[in-house]
């Protein structure tokens, strides 16, 4: 997988790296992936419903990896979603959504119990 960024800027990523091309994701070496979602942060779904996750650090939002590490310039697992079949990611400026398989009792009862926000 190849990433840019805003070519405008020429930085792919806050740690003053510029890049006026795309790169390689050496980081994603060994996962196929199935799914890409970019925006602010990127995840990638992986053929074995792996989710992988980073962003620029630390200026944007949490990825999903825990309460310690809310950002990471490297791909991260996210964990908390394995046992999920995840069909789809899309994001937009600041916000992902995943499109989950809710097939089984297991699935349905491991999604009841992920937090939700009320505004």
């Amino acid at each position: 997988m190849f990433t840019g960024g805003l070519f405008l800027f020429g930085q792919t990523k806050r740690t003053g790296e510029a890049n006026m091309y795309p790169k390689p994701v050496q980081d994603l070496s060994g996962w196929n992936i199935r799914s890409v979602g970019t925006s602010n942060t990127s995840i990638v779904i992986a053929a074995d419903d792996s989710l992988v996750a980073w962003g620029v650090s630390p200026t944007y939002g949490e990825l999903g990896t825990g309460d310690i590490n809310k950002s990471s310039a490297r791909p991260k697992e996210v964990t908390r979603m394995d046992g999920l079949n995840i069909t789809q990611v899309t994001m937009g400026y600041s916000h992902t959504l995943l499109l989950c398989d809710d097939a089984g009792e297991e699935v349905k009862a491991k999604l009841a119990s992920m937090p939700t926000f009320n505004p």
